[in-house]
């Protein structure tokens, strides 16, 4: 993968290779948000993405997530190894965060926008919930890095990310 090529020390090379991903993560979430009842990226899809470089439907969100995210985790690492915090590291944490804050959304289900069809019954219920659990996971995480963002410069943090720590911690004050 072209992670290993970039310099294990290089930061800013690194975030803007897990810039790239995010972004077309992004592009892929407003794709499927315009056209809902576009085909499900399949196993053979991703592979065929692997293997050639190139898609013939769009990129699943979720596989452009986690490729960011082992960028911005890898300034993470080399942050905690050279023990020096930068604009980078900064940086990193706030698409980190996003990447979390993505990965939330997509699998945060709302028993109305499930197809009851497709699992019946109490299977559905068991997916919803193991989904919530992993929604709320990626949420916390990226609370995590937020908190971070913050409390090494305070005014880094963009006004919606702001607004999305703030409402998560006043949920979790209230439990």
């Amino acid at each position: 993968m072209l992670i290993n090529l970039v310099q294990e020390t290089n930061s800013k090379s690194i975030i803007g290779l897990g810039s790239n991903w995010l972004t077309v993560a992004d592009i892929s979430i407003e794709y499927l948000e315009e056209n809902p009842k576009t085909k499900a990226v399949s196993t053979e899809m991703i592979q065929e993405f692997l293997r050639k470089g190139t898609f013939t439907n769009h990129l699943p969100p979720f596989l452009t997530i986690i490729l960011a995210i082992q960028y911005f985790e890898r300034v993470e690492n080399n942050t905690a190894i050279q023990a020096k915090i930068d604009e980078s590291y900064i940086q990193s944490q706030i698409m980190l965060g996003e990447c979390h804050v993505h990965l939330g959304n997509l699998l945060d289900t709302d028993p109305i926008d499930q197809d009851e069809t497709a699992i019946s019954g109490n299977v559905n219920q068991h997916v919803r919930e193991n989904d919530c659990q992993e929604s709320v996971s990626h949420y916390r995480a990226a609370v995590e890095c937020f908190q971070n963002v913050q409390k090494l410069q305070i005014d880094a943090l963009p006004d919606h990310f702001e607004e999305f720590l703030s409402d998560w911690l006043k949920d979790l004050e209230e439990e």
